[in-house]
């Protein structure tokens, strides 16, 4: 039989460990710091859906440097690890209200990394007052991101300049 068990972690220590399945498999959710940025960037290149070269990403400007910095100002992020490796993150910008980011390795996926992932940043959008959380995402209504996040109450706005814009209905 399937259980799941909260462990908590020393005070002052912002961490999560959910154990899920038939056996203890340890899920710790915590805020990304500056060490995990090159291992984000990585796990955004292997995701099955909307996958990025490093490459390209490096051309949008994302490198470690670049993240270094929207963390130190605008953003946030969250990680999860499993046997102390990320298999999945999520960022927000709270200058902009954008839900930046959640990405998870795809051998990790339906286990609710994404979505605890998600809920971790627009919880923190929400907390900075931000009017109007919104996200970008492929065009194509058949991937599994825009299940989720419809799933989860973000409304489609159609698509510009190719991107598909959805904003978020209401809090998790």
């Amino acid at each position: 039989m399937p259980y799941i068990g909260i462990a908590s972690h020393a005070p002052g220590r912002r961490r999560l460990t959910l154990f899920v399945g038939f056996m203890a498999t340890p899920m710790t959710f915590r805020e990304m710091e500056e060490r995990d940025i090159g291992r984000c960037i990585e796990v955004r290149t292997l995701v099955r859906e909307q996958r990025y070269s490093v490459e390209t990403l490096r051309q949008l400007g994302i490198t470690v440097e670049s993240v270094t910095t929207m963390l130190a100002t605008t953003h946030k992020g969250w990680v999860c690890e499993i046997d102390r490796r990320i298999v999945g993150f999520s960022m927000g910008n709270r200058s902009s209200g954008e839900f930046w980011v959640v990405a998870v390795l795809p051998e990790f996926e339906g286990r609710g990394i994404g979505r605890r992932l998600t809920e971790l940043a627009v919880q923190w959008l929400r907390a900075g007052a931000c009017p109007d959380i919104w996200l970008w995402t492929s065009p194509d209504v058949s991937t599994r991101a825009y299940a989720m996040y419809r799933k989860f109450g973000w409304q489609d706005c159609g698509v510009q300049n190719g991107r598909r814009i959805m904003r978020l209905q209401h809090v998790f």
